[in-house]
């Protein structure tokens, strides 16, 4: 009889063992995935900055000369004279 106890408490044992790794790992697992998303979301986070850097950057600069050249070259594709212009079409 005092075997059958035995054996029991150790199969209680090893089952709690066990259910403790399982835990353990899929915690693991749980936390590197979690860390792997907070990673990419604080490059997110820069790349939005940056953006909104350049953005107020552009709505503080004043209209000058140099703004209405830049305004013009790149929203309506004009140039001024005399400059030559050079179109290129780059495929991968």
């Amino acid at each position: 009889m005092k075997s059958r106890g035995n054996v029991f408490v150790r199969l209680l044992w090893v089952g709690f063992i066990a259910l403790a790794l399982v835990s353990i790992v899929s915690s693991q697992m749980t936390i590197n995935d979690l860390n792997d998303q907070r990673e990419e979301l604080a490059d997110e986070v820069i790349a939005v900055q940056d953006e909104v850097d350049e953005m107020q950057y552009e709505l503080e600069r004043p209209i000058d000369d140099e703004y209405i050249i830049d305004f013009a070259r790149e929203k309506l594709g004009l140039h001024l004279p005399g400059e030559t212009i050079f179109h290129y079409d780059v495929k991968n």
